[in-house]
């Protein structure tokens, strides 16, 4: 091989590598099980709200993980008591993760995720998923983890 063919050879490669750089950026992220995420990851969802799609907080998204409720149990306890048991502790969650009431605020809404029975008896999720999302329903790109407290913070809450 002449050099002229090993140096366009070798521009013809870092050409292709430049444009798989940009392709990479501008796809978008994985998606993974909402049961699989941790405290502080931020995300949105596909329609039926089971693929995640992590994202730096920095970037437009709908949730934030406060924090993630392991359930006690073989048995799936039913869509009601998951209810029950989400609504118990995501606010708690809120308060922790944010210093302030979700009742109290306007910018943020608590809300969670409960397994199904389908994902409960064939993906093994065993998790509330407690998050943070924009009170008007808009994507964000702000963190609300620790946001200065103009409310008050419920009893008994730390």
């Amino acid at each position: 091989m002449t050099t002229r063919a090993v140096r366009a050879a070798a521009i013809a490669a870092l050409a292709g590598l430049g444009l798989a750089g940009c392709a990479m950026q501008e796809t978008s992220p994985e998606p993974v099980s909402v049961f699989s995420l941790s405290r502080g990851d931020c995300f949105s969802t596909d329609a039926e709200h089971t693929a995640a799609f992590v994202t730096p907080c920095s970037e437009p998204h709908l949730f934030e993980v406060t924090d993630v409720h392991p359930v006690e149990g073989d048995a799936f306890p039913g869509d009601e008591a998951l209810q029950a048991l989400t609504d118990e502790l995501c606010p708690a969650a809120f308060a922790d993760y944010t210093g302030g009431a979700p009742a109290a605020s306007d910018s943020w809404a608590a809300m969670g995720f409960a397994p199904g029975e389908a994902g409960w008896d064939e993906q093994d999720d065993r998790e509330i998923v407690c998050v943070v999302t924009p009170g008007d329903g808009a994507e964000t790109s702000d963190s609300a983890q620790g946001v200065p407290s103009d409310y008050p913070t419920p009893e008994g809450t730390p």
